[in-house]
C-alpha cells in the first residue's frame, strides 16, 4: 500500500461514511465515475459521494489529485499545486465552525476557489476530515515521502 492509499484509509475510509474506497479488487464504483477523465498512469483511490447515487458535489481522490464536481463539470487539482486549504472566514470563530459546508483551496498560481462539502458525521464536519487528508498529503509531498508524477 503506497502512502496515498494509506492516508486515504486512515483519514477517509474510517472516518467518512460517504467516502467509497476504490482500491479494492471488489470495489464497485458509482455508475457515473466514467465522467472523470484520468491521464495515463492515474487511478482513483476513492470517491466522496455526499448525494447517494449522484455525482453532485462529489470529490474523487486519485493518486495525482482531486477531481471535484462543480456545477456539472469536473475540475482537476493536483495535490502538488495546492498551496493551502482553509475554512472561509465566517467559519473560523464561534458557533459557525460546527456548520462548515465548504473549504477553500489556494493553488500555487494564486487561484482560489471554494469546494462545497455539505455532510456532517459525528462531531466534525466532513470538510474537516477531507482537509486533514489534504494536509497529510501536502506534508508528505513537502518532506519528499510522496512524489506526484
Amino acid at each position: 500500500m503506497d502512502n496515498l492509499e494509506h492516508l486515504g484509509y486512515k483519514y477517509l475510509v474510517r472516518r467518512l461514511p460517504p467516502y467509497q474506497d476504490l482500491t479494492s479488487a471488489t470495489s464497485v464504483p458509482p455508475t457515473w465515475i466514467g465522467e472523470i477523465s484520468l491521464v495515463e498512469g492515474e487511478y482513483l483511490l476513492g470517491v466522496y459521494v455526499p448525494v447517494a447515487g449522484e455525482p453532485t458535489e462529489s470529490i474523487a481522490m486519485s493518486n495525482r489529485g482531486l477531481h471535484i464536481e462543480m456545477s456539472g463539470t469536473w475540475r482537476f487539482v493536483r495535490y502538488d499545486r495546492i498551496e493551502r486549504t482553509s475554512f472561509p472566514d465566517e467559519f473560523i470563530h464561534g458557533e459557525n465552525k460546527l456548520r462548515i459546508d465548504r473549504f477553500t483551496i489556494l493553488l500555487d498560481t494564486g487561484e482560489e476557489f471554494d469546494v462545497p462539502v455539505r455532510k456532517r458525521h459525528w462531531k466534525f464536519s466532513d470538510t474537516t476530515v477531507i482537509m486533514r487528508f489534504l494536509l497529510g498529503v501536502r506534508r508528505r509531498i513537502y518532506n519528499g515521502r510522496i512524489h506526484i508524477d
